[in-house]
């Protein structure tokens, strides 16, 4: 298995723990530092093995925006409700907003110097639902019932939310979509 192999499986697998830690602290503290403490993790290991560097801040700020907006969306909507909001901002904990943040470090981490595909993107999106649904499970949220509908317009949020992220510029990254030129 090749390097480049090795270290995918590693920065996924990461992302996954990230993931699970973030699920759990919501789940059973109320300020949901199991996450925080797993994202800061993630984003040091990513940082000393090169992977990302200060150059991304910008950006990843950029998905703990678009993520918070995200959030805010669902829980306006009465669509999902966090029980882990001690620290919060508009009932969406800080938690989930880094867990967008390690998200995005992972994507670039991942494709540096390219962009993610599209399709895998989408793909992404149409699965996010799958991530409430197990953040339930773990009692980190409750979630309305999922109707085809929704579960659309979720992933719909995750395909617009995603795509324009990946457009961010990052260190030696370039966008994968095709650039309009001058005389369009």
């Amino acid at each position: 298995m090749s390097d480049a192999r090795i270290q995918a499986i590693l920065i996924v697998g990461g992302f996954d723990l990230v993931w699970v830690a973030a699920a759990y602290g919501g789940a059973t503290s109320r300020t949901g530092w199991p996450g925080l403490v797993a994202v800061a993790l993630f984003l040091a290991l990513l940082g000393a093995r090169g992977r990302i560097s200060g150059r991304e801040f910008g950006p990843l700020m950029g998905w703990a925006l678009v993520g918070f907006v995200v959030e805010l969306a669902f829980v306006g909507a009465g669509w999902i409700a966090y029980t882990s909001t001690y620290i919060e901002i508009f009932r969406v904990p800080l938690w989930v907003i880094a867990l967008w943040v390690a998200f995005g470090a992972a994507l670039v981490a991942l494709w540096r110097p390219a962009k993610p595909p599209l399709a895998l993107l989408w793909a992404f999106a149409l699965a996010a639902p799958l991530a409430y649904l197990a953040g339930a499970s773990f009692g980190a949220l409750t979630i309305a019932p999922l109707s085809p509908a929704r579960w659309l317009l979720i992933s719909l949020a995750y395909v617009c939310a995603l795509t324009a992220l990946t457009r961010l510029p990052c260190r030696g990254t370039q966008s994968f979509l095709p650039k309009r030129s001058a005389s369009s």
